[in-house]
């Protein structure tokens, strides 16, 4: 395919010894976006993708980005959360505290968006 992949693992995750939190999430994935820029990658040409809770720090990205106008070219996501707090409740509104408030997030993204879901999943 003539592609190249860069992943990475969050805070609290893997062999982290740091307990998982929403900022140090957010921190790990910009450090990776940076990492990608200053080897002179072209934003333009950069997918991101991520599955299940990875979509939290995936659409905060790309919203940021956006934001900045500098949109990925697009992003995937596989399985995504609507949120932390909607995984096990059926919430109209994003409630305070609630975490990775994808939702809300998604149309921030100024880019093309794949979701890509099963249809046997019972948790997300």
């Amino acid at each position: 395919l003539g592609v190249n992949v860069l992943g990475y693992s969050y805070t609290g995750y893997a062999r982290s010894s740091k307990p998982p939190s929403e900022l140090d999430v957010y921190a790990d994935v910009d450090a990776a976006w940076d990492y990608l820029m200053a080897r002179k990658v072209d934003a333009r040409r950069v997918v991101l993708y991520s599955r299940s809770v990875g979509s939290g720090p995936t659409l905060y990205l790309a919203e940021r980005l956006s934001a900045a106008g500098t949109p990925p070219a697009g992003v995937v996501l596989q399985s995504p959360i609507l949120s932390v707090f909607r995984i096990a409740f059926d919430f109209r509104y994003t409630l305070p505290g609630d975490l990775f408030p994808n939702v809300d997030r998604v149309g921030g993204a100024r880019c093309p968006v794949l979701v890509i879901h099963g249809t046997h999943d019972e948790v997300v």
